[in-house]
């Protein structure tokens, strides 16, 4: 029997490098297109600063060293609506070239991260149809279809959009840490001063759960493995009485399978939650020095809003002022999407998160339903709803560029983001 080894971190970057040759180019144009939407994305709060406060508002012109000379603020002053539409233009050109840089990002993205899979999945199989059949003997073949599928969508996810999302995230870092220094520097520090402690944080977070995942994906392929034992000897299962074991067999590794997970859950809410506290002292941080801070927000910031655990923080430290200022909600944006009336008279509205546990129950409830942050929900709501006189729609980031519709949930396929609300009303 072949006998197995560990890869070392070196051995493992190496052949990821090895499968990602051919699609170099296109991961470099994404990585390049990412960077340009970044830095325009970053550009147009600068020109609506700019207008506003130093040409409009008379205020001392907030710009870099090289660009004052550039920039001749006193003769703008002088023609104010002139320059309005100068910066209008500026945003709209900043706007368009962001929508060119993000679907050429995401074209090219697509291209290489099939490219990559491609190569993953066929040396994979190659590999697999020249191991030995004392090999295939000694491993089960539901653990060896999970390493072949799960597994390879893993390293895909990692490498196509994690690894992508990293370099774009130190890009961003660094970028708005610049424009930070040039604007206040003593205030920059006080903000970038929390970056090490986030970066400490995750270092520990990652460390603990990165056993915890390898732990449910085992059992995951154990899980595999026993259904497609008993799907592929179903007869010989019935022949010799034996459904009562393989019933209880399958329900212990069901139940590990679901405890792993839901420590894994336990973990992610004490990473998030910190995440949150982290945020409200940065926040707490830069109020301690005089200045005011403002937070974006998607949708109305009281309904299930990163804001939420952030303001509730910093109200109860007891010595700040918070002034929150309502949002579209998202379901009355997707509402007015698709040009439906939310509700009638006589029927109430229900509002439900995606991963409420109760969701069974919350559909069987009269009127209209909205399902937000549902973009994993859309095939069991649909299977929920079959029969029942009811008509579902599902929109996923709803105003944004990668907006989109679907007027029947059995047309959704696979996860969506997590930006997606569905909206249930009764027929007739």
């Amino acid at each position: 029997m072949e006998s197995q080894t560990k890869l070392s971190r070196r051995e493992k970057t190496g052949m990821i490098v090895r499968y990602l040759r051919g699609c170099w180019g296109f991961f470099a144009g994404a990585v390049v297109l990412a960077w340009m939407n970044t830095a325009c994305n970053a550009l147009v709060p600068q020109i609506i600063s700019f207008t506003v406060d130093s040409v409009l508002g008379g205020g001392p012109p907030d710009l870099p060293g090289f660009l004052r000379p550039l920039i001749p603020v006193d003769q703008l002053r002088a023609e104010p609506l002139s320059f309005l539409w100068l910066a209008a233009g500026a945003v709209v050109l900043a706007a368009a070239v962001r929508g060119v840089c993000i679907y050429g990002m995401r074209i090219n993205l697509a291209k290489g991260s099939e490219g990559f899979v491609k190569g993953l999945r066929d040396g994979l199989y190659s590999h697999i149809q020249r191991l030995s059949f004392a090999w295939h003997t000694a491993h089960a073949t539901g653990d060896i279809i999970q390493r072949c599928t799960s597994d390879v969508e893993v390293i895909r996810t990692f490498v196509c959009n994690q690894l992508m999302e990293v370099v774009r995230t130190v890009f961003l870092i660094v970028l708005y840490s610049s424009i930070m220094v040039a604007m206040n520097w003593r205030l920059a520090m006080v903000s970038l001063a929390f970056i090490p402690i986030s970066l400490l944080a995750s270092w520990v977070f990652y460390g603990k759960i990165s056993t915890r995942f390898k732990a449910a994906d085992e059992a995951e392929g154990e899980l595999t493995t026993c259904t497609q034992e008993n799907l592929t000897g179903v007869r010989v299962v019935r022949a010799f009485g034996r459904e009562k074991f393989e019933i209880d067999r399958f329900g212990e590794k069901n139940d590990h399978f679901s405890a792993l997970w839901v420590e894994l859950g336990r973990l992610l809410s004490v990473y998030w939650a910190s995440g949150a506290f982290l945020t409200a002292a940065q926040v707490m941080a830069v109020l301690d020095t005089g200045k005011d801070v403002a937070m974006l927000n998607l949708g109305d910031p009281s309904l299930y809003a990163t804001y939420s655990p952030i303001q509730e923080r910093v109200l109860a430290a007891g010595r700040y002022e918070v002034i929150t200022i309502p949002g579209v909600p998202s379901f009355c944006a997707v509402a007015a999407r698709l040009n439906r009336s939310l509700t009638k008279p006589h029927l109430p509205v229900h509002i439900i998160p995606g991963g409420y546990p109760g969701v069974e129950e919350a559909l069987a409830a009269p009127g209209t339903k909205v399902l937000m942050k549902a973009g994993k929900e859309a095939a069991r709501v649909h299977a929920l709803l079959k029969g029942r006189p009811y008509t579902a729609q599902m929109v996923t980031a709803c105003g944004l560029p990668a907006e989109a519709v679907w007027e029947d949930l059995s047309q959704v396929e696979g996860a969506k983001s997590y930006f997606s609300t569905i909206l249930i009303r009764e027929e007739g």
